[in-house]
């Protein structure tokens, strides 16, 4: 269970210290580092690389999850449903 963190100045992973990020095994996720800076931020929440039982947490998987559950509400699909 890796936290990772992001540089202020830069769009950058940082490794905690006690780890070093090993590229050919850690690869990082296919998400906005800005976007996810954000979420991190407004929601007072710790972004890491796996989902974990950690308090205060969120990972790739459970961006991936709020979206499909949005897109697959009804009051969405109802709003936005494509109309031929």
């Amino acid at each position: 269970m890796r936290q990772v963190m992001y540089s202020p100045f830069t769009s950058t992973l940082i490794p905690p210290p006690s780890k070093a990020w090993n590229s050919a095994i850690d690869e990082p996720p296919n998400l906005n580092i800005t976007v996810v800076q954000e979420i991190a931020q407004k929601l007072n929440l710790i972004f890491t690389l796996e989902k974990e039982p950690t308090p205060c947490t969120f990972a790739p998987i459970g961006i991936l999850d709020y979206i499909y559950a949005v897109l697959h509400s009804p009051s969405y699909r109802a709003k936005y449903l494509w109309r031929h």
